[in-house]
């Protein structure tokens, strides 16, 4: 039987990233969102999508076909912009939460494996991560703990980062789960985003060992600290015994259980 090929799409939105300055990067990240799903579902007669929005402290399903059967994807683009739209203008503009990117990509792979269950060897997974923030340090050890499950289900990471830094997190993510990473720092990219997002990101992971994508030059796999923002990459540090966040120095309390890290 033919083979179902599940496309997960995560995009981030916070009042930081769709409201400010970075409005016209959130705009043409969801607008690519939206020309990629609907490329997959053309090169796939039986490909099933979900996408998921990343917001401060929550996510939200922005649309799953398989609890859609029959829905036209002209319809779903319609909700899917609404939806987001109405999530981005219920934010608080002042609210300083860290996006949930991490516990989207959770999501998905919940959403994967139990689509696993239900059709076996006959699905092919695969994620990709629209990154418009920087990387966040208290979010290291969930993204870690999701890279080693994508690996034991042979799931792919994707990612493609449109902010000015690059992402430590994304490249771990990518390299280990054998995804393709894309920074577009400049913009003057994004006119082009969904072109970019078509040639780096359409092909299934079957198809790219023919195929010329974006090559990671540079891989740290050194800790990153819990303590800054942009997080410090270590050679050294201070490791808490028990979840094993890394601190730049010692530190009476760790910041995710607030208990004394051990050297």
């Amino acid at each position: 039987m033919e083979r179902v090929e599940l496309l997960g799409i995560i995009i981030e939105a916070s009042p930081t990233i769709a409201i400010s300055a970075f409005a016209v990067e959130f705009r043409k990240a969801v607008e690519g969102m939206l020309v990629l799903c609907n490329a997959h579902l053309l090169c796939h007669r039986h490909g099933e999508l979900v996408c998921l929005a990343a917001l401060p402290e929550r996510t939200m399903y922005l649309h799953a076909s398989h609890h859609s059967p029959g829905v036209r994807f002209a319809d779903a683009r319609v909700r899917i912009v609404e939806t987001l739209h109405k999530a981005v203008v219920d934010m608080d503009a002042l609210d300083p939460a860290p996006v949930a990117t991490t516990a989207a990509l959770g999501r998905f792979l919940c959403h994967a494996h139990k689509r696993a269950e239900a059709l076996g060897e006959r699905l092919s997974s695969r994620v990709l991560v629209l990154k418009l923030g920087d990387d966040i340090p208290s979010q290291y050890n969930t993204m870690m703990n999701c890279i080693f499950a994508a690996q034991r289900h042979g799931i792919t990471i994707d990612s493609c980062v449109l902010s000015p830094q690059t992402s430590i997190l994304m490249k771990q993510a990518t390299q280990l789960t054998r995804g393709v990473y894309l920074h577009v720092a400049q913009r003057t990219g994004f006119e082009d985003l969904p072109v970019y997002l078509l040639s780096a990101f359409a092909a299934s992971p079957s198809c790219r060992k023919h195929l010329r994508l974006p090559l990671v030059d540079e891989i740290d796999f050194r800790a990153a600290c819990f303590c800054h923002k942009p997080p410090r990459i270590l050679d050294r540090g201070w490791v808490c015994a028990i979840c094993l966040s890394v601190y730049c120095d010692d530190h009476t309390k760790c910041a995710c259980f607030e208990g004394p890290p051990a050297s």
